[in-house]
């Protein structure tokens, strides 16, 4: 018997998500200003209330279309490149889930690895540019092995 996860536990996934960001936004606004223009926390908490909102009204009984309206909620209130690159990962997975009410690792591997592609090309960034590349690749080779050595869990 294959582990799944159903769109329920994907929603409250979002929801986790989504409020784990909403309370760190000082931390990552203060995380930022040491390295960037100062606005992590507030484009991911627009982002966050926005998903939040997102998984009281829309379905995921298709966790590919889900996926693809996330990636346009966060492309619509993220106004910095960073909503940009979320939103591509997120249509990009979502694109290979279309159809589907679960998930498996398997399902998963080739998610994270969509989105790891669609970050570089749309962002046009590579591994060592300092990116948020360099987090999410290393993240999706290592999803990748565990998941090729059965070690992979939901």
């Amino acid at each position: 018997m294959s582990v799944t996860l159903d769109g329920q536990a994907v929603m409250a996934a979002f929801q986790r998500v989504s409020r784990a960001l909403i309370q760190e936004q000082e931390y990552l606004l203060s995380l930022d200003q040491e390295v960037g223009d100062g606005d992590l926390g507030i484009t991911l908490a627009k982002i966050a209330a926005a998903w939040d909102e997102m998984v009281g009204t829309t379905p995921a009984n298709d966790l590919g279309v889900f996926l693809a309206n996330a990636g346009m909620v966060a492309n619509r209130v993220g106004s910095s490149s960073l909503g940009t690159l979320i939103a591509t990962a997120l249509m990009r997975a979502g694109k290979e889930v279309r159809g589907l009410s679960a998930l498996t690792p398997e399902n998963l591997v080739t998610m994270i690895n969509a989105a790891d592609l669609g970050i570089q090309e749309r962002g046009k960034a590579q591994l060592g540019d300092k990116t948020v590349v360099d987090a999410l690749h290393p993240a999706a080779l290592a999803f990748d092995d565990a998941q090729a050595h059965g070690l992979a869990r939901l």
